[in-house]
């Protein structure tokens, strides 16, 4: 596939700018994966600590990051006000099938470089 938007140096920032926003989103070591262990439901700050065993410094971080960002909300605990609950956003949602794209074509390039380094 060959991209004609590159031909110009102006046309191709423009055109690589929403792509550059995504990697900011998903960039480092805990974003997609705290995105995926709230995509599959509404979780308190403990439960998404213990998903990845992330350090709460980090996880607030990142949370926060990803608030600003959009992808996730933050709601009070009804039960415990001193509690937060994070949710994904309709905005977030869009991040899924991409997040699986881009788990897909990290599987293909494993199995096509493991491929490799066996005929050697």
């Amino acid at each position: 596939m060959n991209c004609n938007k590159c031909s110009d140096k102006i046309e191709c920032k423009k055109f690589l700018l929403p792509i550059n926003d995504l990697i900011s989103i998903l960039s480092g070591k805990w974003k997609i994966r705290i995105i995926m262990c709230i995509a599959s439901g509404t979780k308190g700050f403990n439960e998404i600590k213990n998903c990845h065993e992330i350090s709460p410094k980090i996880l607030s971080k990142e949370l926060k990051t990803l608030l600003t960002y959009n992808i996730i909300e933050k709601t009070q605990d009804l039960d415990n006000l001193r509690s937060f609950n994070y949710s994904i956003t309709p905005q977030g949602e869009k991040l899924i099938p991409i997040i699986i794209q881009l788990r897909e074509w990290g599987q293909d390039y494993r199995k096509g470089l493991l491929s490799r380094l066996n005929k050697n």
